[in-house]
């Protein structure tokens, strides 16, 4: 009875949507309350059924809705289509994670989206989100999965252009949108593929228990399929070369930013490779091409948070970074640490977006040079900064330290080259996190609204205790209780060997380096002679223009557009209205014809009608003969 309970997690969410949609206006708090009520429920059924998973060390297919019964056709009988659940202690937990996460996002939102027109919408939209993404995370079909995995996506697009009103931020929510559909195609092509090829779609329950892994071979299909469906990963996750969506869409809310960045969007695309990681390991290929892109993107957008003066773009950044380094993990064989690291990062990471968005309430802007001096008027936020930053840098005794440094030692044993790419990345995260700090809460206030800011409301500090709480005591509670290998955990957290403990403390010592470079800048006449010489002015500019890749993209497509428009003119010209003219032309001709032949003259008239059926009289005969 219990596991039914799971439908709840996504079901109660989802419906929940379209009533504040039409109703909301009418309720307190533009159905607010009705949204939390909603997410709450979907948190205690997750607890419930984590409960049972948990104690029955088990998974579970609960089934549930045949949406397509099956039919016969001309073809044979057609398997119909039904929604199941796959309960086991990746998906459960997950759903939990994103179910606690939601909760205090949406209560931080009662007051940092009050009094905005669009209120009823907001929390409409964001039930959606919610519902989809625990859609996603629980489904056993494929299908299904693929459906909610393009609700996030859609959610995602309406969330981030929430204030369409403004250009810039509907362009963004089209870049966003365009973007990771490109990443789709190819997870729906590996969906097709896997469906003709085999004859039918395996759930993922299937696919978990490695039913399919040597017809998979057999059909030479092991390599292609996985790389289609991480695609897909690469889109949603913001992996390079799909990233460039997501700092942009830091033009929505910040709280849609937090849902975003901590537990919904960019998580679907590391849980997927997660969820399906048996067929992900059957051949090298794919898996190397996961970790490759993961250091390589872990790196490359870790250098870009250095450069840029919007808090939430260098904190898009961040999730960028810290995206590849799960990638990374998987990449080696660390599914379950990936996914440890994916939880304490929601943590980590959500921490700090309420921390940016309790300032960007007070102070009306995303500009960190008009910020400065507010760590004695907004503590909460400045700790929640810290402790944020702290635990995605992996400092001990935060979560962070317990789900990074195994990932770093794993590389290091692994594979150099990751290792390196992983360990610089963490240096650049030093670097961002400590200009946030400076810039934002430390030295003099440099705007009026600076000096005047007010302190945090007490609705937005309720959530902000409640992420401290969860960035301190998740990691530690985690490695006591060893909870990886519920998880099907393949390490052990921090081993307590002598090698492990002294490569812990020589990446310690590489991350807070980062920290103290920058801190050291001001101070520093080289570093500033560095930066204001000629090539420290062109390399600013290249990373404060992300490398050239938007412009790079901006002009495929518009060459890509010029190239579809030729053809569309070739087609025009010489396909419709070629025929069209053709057409013409043969009436043309036949009116010629037929003009000649209309004389006036009777007998004539008659010839033409006793030749054309004695034509046809030569012609039956002929066939009957």
């Amino acid at each position: 009875m219990i596991k039914e309970i799971a439908w709840l997690i996504i079901l109660v969410p989802l419906l929940v949507s379209p009533f504040i949609l039409v109703f909301g206006r009418k309720l307190n708090a533009g159905g607010g309350y009705v949204a939390i009520g909603a997410v709450f429920v979907s948190l205690i059924a997750s607890i419930l059924t984590a409960n049972e998973i948990f104690a029955s060390g088990n998974s579970s297919v609960v089934e549930g809705f045949q949406l397509i019964p099956d039919f016969k056709s001309s073809f044979g009988e057609i398997k119909g289509l039904t929604w199941s659940l796959y309960l086991d202690n990746l998906s459960i937990t997950t759903a939990l994670i994103v179910a606690i996460v939601s909760l205090l996002i949406f209560i931080f939102s009662l007051e940092y989206m009050k009094g905005d027109p669009g209120l009823a919408r907001y929390f409409a939209e964001m039930s959606f989100f919610v519902g989809s993404m625990q859609g996603l995370v629980l489904s056993n079909n494929l299908i299904m999965l693929y459906l909610f995995w393009e609700f996030v996506g859609l959610a995602s697009y309406l969330l981030i252009g929430f204030w369409h009103e403004r250009e810039v931020v509907a362009a963004a929510a089209r870049k966003a949108f365009i973007v990771t559909r490109i990443g789709d195609v190819f997870f729906l092509a590996g969906i097709t593929l896997l469906w003709v090829k085999l004859g039918y779609l395996p759930t993922v329950a299937e696919i978990q228990a490695g039913l399919i892994n040597q017809v998979l071979v057999a059909l030479g299909l092991s390599t292609i399929i996985p790389l289609l469906f991480f695609g897909g990963s690469i889109g949603k996750s913001a992996q390079f070369p799909l990233h460039v969506w997501l700092p942009d869409a830091m033009e929505g809310p910040t709280t849609v930013s937090a849902l975003i960045h901590s537990a919904t969007m960019v998580a679907a695309g590391v849980y997927l490779v997660a969820r399906l990681y048996v067929m992900f390991s059957i051949d090298t290929i794919p898996l190397a091409v996961v970790g490759i892109i993961g250091a390589v993107t872990s790196l490359y957008a870790g250098i870009l948070g250095i450069v840029s003066n919007d808090i939430k773009r260098v904190l898009a950044y961040s999730t960028i970074s810290q995206l590849g380094l799960m990638m990374l993990a998987l990449g080696i064989g660390l599914p379950s640490a990936s996914m440890m690291h994916l939880y304490a990062h929601a943590f980590s990471k959500a921490l700090m977006f309420l921390s940016a968005g309790a300032v960007i309430h007070e102070l009306g802007t995303r500009n960190m040079l008009e910020m400065g001096g507010l760590a004695s008027k907004m503590k909460i936020a400045y700790y929640s900064m810290i402790l944020g930053g702290l635990s995605i840098m992996g400092i001990p005794p935060l979560s962070g330290f317990f789900t990074k440094e195994p990932i770093l030692e794993e590389s290091f044993a692994k594979n150099n080259l990751l290792f390196i790419l992983g360990i610089l990345s963490s240096f650049f995260t030093a670097i961002y996190w400590m200009r946030i700090v400076q810039s934002t809460f430390l030295g003099k206030a440099r705007s009026m609204k600076a000096e005047e800011v007010e302190p945090e409301n007490i609705i937005m500090k309720i959530p902000m205790f409640g992420f401290i709480v969860l960035t301190i005591g998740f990691g530690i509670s985690a490695f006591l209780i060893n909870f990886p290998s519920a998880l099907g955990g393949e390490y052990m957290m921090i081993p307590n060997e002598l090698n492990a403990i002294t490569l812990d403390v020589i990446i310690l010592l590489i991350t807070i380096s980062g920290a103290y470079l920058y801190y050291q800048y001001y101070n520093a006449h080289w570093m500033k002679g560095f930066v204001d010489s000629s090539i420290g002015k062109i390399l600013y500019k290249i990373l404060e223009n992300g490398y050239y890749f938007d412009y790079v993209y901006e002009g495929v497509a518009k060459y890509a557009g010029w190239i579809l428009g030729l053809a569309a003119k070739f087609f025009d010209d010489k396909i419709i209205d070629g025929t069209v003219n053709r057409i013409g032309q043969a009436a043309k001709i036949a009116g010629n014809v037929i003009r000649k032949i209309q004389t006036g003259n009777l007998e004539q008239y008659i010839f033409y009608v006793f030749a054309t059926a004695s034509f046809l009289m030569i012609l039956v005969l002929v066939f009957l003969i």
